[in-house]
């Protein structure tokens, strides 16, 4: 095993630096093909934020034991790893990826089905070993005049018309509202997700949003008032257009207001969650609750307890935070409970934690959006082994503890 992880870091950092054979190449190849998490990861540490995600999931010995199965502890030099400067060089990037790549795609390398897994206890006669595919594209569109449009299922084209404002949907899936003429109000539109969907949307003004799993904006088809006013219910990334002489301003349902010109942040608003949380990734924002008002800069998170409507602001690796728009879980030191909302909305099933179990249990690490629930249970059970997984009725995930 530690062979072929050493031979895995080789090839990756071949191909960094653009002296990889044709062999060697078909040798990436084929472990790429192998799944789907293996391509993601390839996709995603070749992108410009390859070495903040590496940062962000601190891989350090100490800290990968969620990461890497407990044989394979001592097969990656990963203590030495200590990022000096937020400057991305060509090589350094290289390694880190490399780095981080062995440590997380390891996972889909050695725990392959042909290798042995234990099959888990069943509780009742009605319970399965839990699978669930993971989410996608899916949303519907509700217009002003309440009709509704099934974006899944939608073909590619203009789908509809708000005045003088046409709804296009693209070939990857992504709905753009574009304007001609003098822009018309014509009422809000809905974009809801369900449980297992995420849509990306272009508004009018040219802001772009990454809508998650279970999660609804509002919004008009055109801007036409002073302001551009947004309302979300749950989770989603914004690209804000510049325009200083009209603010962009997103309401979330808990009586929170962000007040935005130009920016790049994320919102996490969920009904179920007990805290909100604004990031800021680029430009700055203001958060207002209706007790206090906070200005945030790049790298502030403010977070409001819906419980006592306090708002507080602090430094913190704001990236992590959009990790989930290209396809990842990430947790930092996150409840279990907290762990399996996420899981449940992405998933569309339904999480029944047995005997409070999980109380006191808290993740760290990251883990691939697209691959089945299965496969993400079984990697938190090597860091929880004495917790057990079972599904009942085809939609509720049972949590308890392991009896053996």
């Amino acid at each position: 095993m530690f062979d072929k992880a050493l031979r895995l870091r080789h090839l990756i950092q071949m191909k960094a630096q653009g002296d990889i054979s044709a062999d060697e190449q078909k040798e990436l190849d084929d472990f790429i093909d192998r799944s789907q998490g293996n391509a993601d990861l390839v996709s995603l540490l070749t992108a410009d934020d390859g070495l903040e995600l590496a940062r962000a999931l601190e891989i350090e010995r100490k800290k990968a034991w969620m990461l890497i199965e407990p044989r394979f502890p001592a097969a990656f030099e990963i203590r030495h790893y200590k990022p000096r400067s937020y400057r991305i060089n060509y090589l350094r990037y290289a390694a880190a990826a490399a780095i981080l790549f062995l440590v997380i795609g390891s996972i889909y390398y050695f725990l392959r089905p042909s290798h042995s897994i234990s099959e888990q206890k069943m509780v009742a006669t009605n319970q399965r070993q839990p699978d669930a595919p993971p989410g996608g594209r899916r949303a519907v569109l509700t217009l002003a005049d309440q009709s509704t449009i099934l974006l899944d299922s939608s073909a590619a084209g203009t789908i509809a018309q708000q005045g003088n404002i046409s709804i296009r949907k693209s070939e990857n899936g992504t709905i753009q509202y574009i304007g001609s003429g003098k822009k018309l109000n014509t009422g809000l539109n809905t974009l809801e997700t369900p449980n297992g969907g995420d849509y990306v949307l272009l508004l009018e003004d040219g802001t772009r949003c990454i809508i998650n799993a279970g999660s609804k904006l509002r919004y008009p088809a055109a801007f036409t008032a002073t302001e551009r006013k947004v309302f979300l219910s749950g989770e989603a990334y914004f690209e804000v257009a510049k325009n200083s002489a009209k603010p962009f301003l997103v309401e979330t349902d808990n009586g929170t207001t962000i007040r935005v010109t130009g920016t790049k942040f994320n919102i996490n608003a969920y009904d179920n969650e007990p805290v909100e949380r604004t990031s800021l990734l680029e430009g700055s924002v203001i958060v207002t609750s209706k007790t206090a008002e906070r200005k945030l800069v790049p790298g502030d998170e403010a977070t409001f307890n819906k419980k006592g409507y306090k708002l507080t602001v602090s430094q913190t690796n704001v990236n992590a935070s959009v990790y989930w728009t290209k396809g990842y879980f990430y947790f930092s030191k996150a409840p279990l409970k907290e762990v399996m909302r996420q899981i449940a909305r992405w998933y569309d099933v339904q999480v029944d934690f047995v005997d409070n179990v999980g109380d006191d249990r808290r993740i760290q690490g990251g883990l691939s959006r697209n691959i089945p629930l299965s496969e993400v249970l079984t990697l938190l059970k090597k860091y929880e082994p004495n917790i057990e997984y079972a599904m009942q009725n085809n939609k509720v995930l049972k949590i308890y503890r392991s009896k053996r």
